[in-house]
């Protein structure tokens, strides 16, 4: 319940009592001490995805740990995609905001997923969550990688920023609303299995749906027996109530969750939900309450991709690949289709990529204008930089898309920090800003 301080205390088996910090939703750290951990310089995680959390030294940082099985969280059996067990976004958002409540940044501004987090059929799988120390505005980034074996490369499945909030929680007391339109549910999961998204008995908590206008409404709860000691908001539960959006157009393949902001966590421990869903053209806004209508969790925005089923055979190679197609822009002749921005000086010569003439008066406008970005050691003006540009051309009257232009930002061998950091960006503009 909010607003409940538990004051804790333990005595070790040599009688020395230790006194365990205060458990409330106030700016301060929440680990737990078991003499155990700490003798090897560890913290219990309190979680049960997590294992135990390291304090990087010389920082305000943290690493928090885990191991994951069919075998020890037979519950992710019962989200797969095209065949394959993937770890759920929302589960993605739990972490990070357990995280981010053990440093006193309970708020996730932001939440862009890259790659899904596959849970092998056999064996386990290790995820890392690290939160870095705070930047002077008190802002933390964060991000969840994984790996199957001890000498395999890690793979990077999110990254974010928590930072400490206030959002107020939305009630929904009244329930559902007087003028909203059920929605038939039969059929749901049998259309969303030949999707490729099959959902077992643990995520098939959607029981009722309404709607009014653009908005969706969503009642939903666990299985009986679902333990969600320990969870903020069970993963499964929180899936749920995202179900409805599959008939917000009556289209049964929607997408997954992909970028995530404004995430607050406002109560624990709920088994069912009331949801409210409001899409707009390119995101959903989210509010989250209890059974009663009491505030549970609030999402400001979350941008949702289509799903992409890989084939039978090769599956989680597929998931994970990276693959690049030529736009086929033309870069000679007399009257080029593109053109440079503004804001490139001196335009960059060579390797093909400069245009014989720009276009000339009565020429029209060229079908894209380049930016070259990145190539700098300062991470922060340049991607400042390029979202201040973003905004300008969002803003203006320019139809043209706007092509950002890096080198060595991407795939396995990174040379260029903040072009990658620019893409971090332009990912979420372009879910935001479809086509431009």
């Amino acid at each position: 319940a909010a607003g409940v301080d538990l004051d804790w205390a333990a005595v070790h088996p040599g009688g020395r009592q230790v006194d365990l910090p205060t458990y409330a939703f106030q700016h301060q750290h929440y680990w737990l001490y078991d003499p155990a951990l700490v003798g090897a310089g560890l913290l219990a995680a309190t979680h049960p995805l997590l294992d135990v959390t390291v304090p990087l030294a010389n920082t305000d940082g943290a690493v928090l740990t885990g191991r994951w099985s069919l075998s020890t969280h037979p519950w992710l059996a019962d989200h797969t995609v095209g065949g394959t067990v993937v770890f759920p976004g929302t589960g993605l958002v739990e972490l990070a905001l357990h995280a981010g409540a053990q440093v006193g940044a309970d708020l996730l501004d932001e939440l862009t997923l890259h790659a899904p987090l596959v849970v092998p059929d056999s064996g386990s799988v290790e995820v890392q969550l690290t939160v870095e120390a705070p930047d002077p505005t008190g802002r933390r980034a964060v991000a969840v990688h994984s790996r199957e074996r001890d000498d395999a490369p890690w793979t990077r499945h999110a990254t974010g920023v928590l930072t400490a909030g206030d959002t107020p929680g939305v009630a929904l007391t009244e329930w559902p609303p007087a003028d909203a339109e059920p929605l038939p549910l039969t059929g749901l999961y049998d259309d969303l299995a030949i999707g490729g998204l099959d959902y077992g008995h643990t995520f098939q908590g959607l029981r009722r749906a309404w709607r009014t206008g653009e908005e969706l409404y969503a009642e939903v709860d666990l299985p009986e027996g679902t333990e969600t000691d320990g969870y903020g908001l069970h993963p499964a539960l929180f899936d749920a109530g995202l179900h409805a959006l599959t008939r917000a157009d009556d289209d049964p393949h929607r997408g997954l969750p992909f970028a995530w902001s404004g995430v607050a966590l406002h109560a624990t421990g709920a088994t069912s939900l009331r949801v409210r869903l409001t899409p707009s053209d390119s995101s959903v806004r989210i509010a989250v309450a209890d059974a009663v209508g009491a505030p549970v969790a609030t999402v400001r925005s979350l941008v949702l991709r289509p799903v992409r089923v890989a084939a039978a055979t090769g599956v989680a190679d597929a998931l994970f690949g990276l693959d690049w197609h030529p736009l086929g822009i033309t870069v000679t002749g007399t009257t080029p289709t593109w053109t440079w921005h503004p804001d490139t000086t001196p335009a960059p010569t060579g390797d093909g990529v400069t245009p014989t003439t720009g276009p000339g008066p009565g020429d029209g406008p060229p079908e894209l204008v380049v930016l070259p970005a990145g190539g700098t050691d300062d991470v922060h003006v340049e991607v400042n930089r390029v979202l201040a540009i973003a905004q300008r051309w969002l803003a203006g009257t320019t139809t043209a898309p706007l092509v950002v232009l890096t080198r060595g930002a991407v795939g396995d061998d990174v040379t260029d920090l903040a072009g990658a950091a620019v893409w971090g960006l332009l990912r979420s503009a372009q879910a935001e800003n479809p086509d431009r």
